[in-house]
């Protein structure tokens, strides 16, 4: 069983940031898994899958930003930068296992991002569409 599961990671740092109150909290509410699927994958020394890890960083900055929209408050902030900074580690992870852990070409690395912008691009539009 490995000791630096990068998941183990997370959960730990939510924990400590008051996010998360327990393992079964934390599978369920933001890996969008059963109860147990923290515990199992851990004692089976096992990290979770990139999809896994993309609902996490969805349903944490989701979150936040509920909080942060519903408590606009200065005593609050220290509490939402650590928010993004677990956020910022699990996209920077995501964005490390997508790329074969930063090897991809140049050329290919371009396209992906490209791509992002276009999906952001095309999010945003059809936001504008919506409260229009």
């Amino acid at each position: 069983m490995s000791a630096h599961l990068f998941i183990t990671t997370i959960y730990n740092q939510m924990r400590e940031a008051n996010i998360v109150s327990s393992t079964e909290d934390f599978s369920k509410r933001y890996l969008k898994k059963s109860s147990k699927y923290y515990s199992v994958i851990k004692a089976q020394g096992r990290d979770a899958n990139t999809e896994v890890l993309l609902d996490c960083l969805e349903q944490l900055a989701a979150i936040r930003e509920y909080f942060q929209a519903k408590y606009p408050n200065t005593l609050m902030e220290q509490r939402y930068e650590k928010w993004v900074d677990i956020e910022n580690q699990l996209a920077e992870e995501i964005a490390q296992r997508t790329t074969k852990r930063a090897t991809i070409a140049n050329p290919a690395l371009k396209s992906v991002i490209q791509a992002l912008h276009s999906i952001s691009n095309q999010r945003n539009v059809q936001g504008q569409r919506a409260y229009a």
